[in-house]
């Protein structure tokens, strides 16, 4: 029989209280890392690209703004 894995999602994130900044912590990694938003913890804010930028610097740009959108 497989086991299921916990279901960790921005909703089931218990807010922050005392103790238990070790376990929030990591369900906020995992949560994170599934929404493929674990930038916003290992990266610094990025800055806004020159009209000549690449397509790969506009479209980590645009990531970033998305994902501090959803996390503020």
């Amino acid at each position: 029989m497989i086991e299921s894995l916990p279901k960790v999602n921005h909703n089931s994130i218990e807010t922050l209280i005392g103790l238990k900044y070790k376990k929030w912590r990591e369900d906020l990694e995992i949560a994170l890392g599934l929404l493929d938003y674990e930038m916003v913890l290992e990266e610094d804010a990025h800055m806004v690209p020159a009209a000549n930028a690449s397509a790969d610097v506009k479209i980590k740009y645009a990531k970033w703004i998305k994902a501090n959108k959803m996390l503020s």
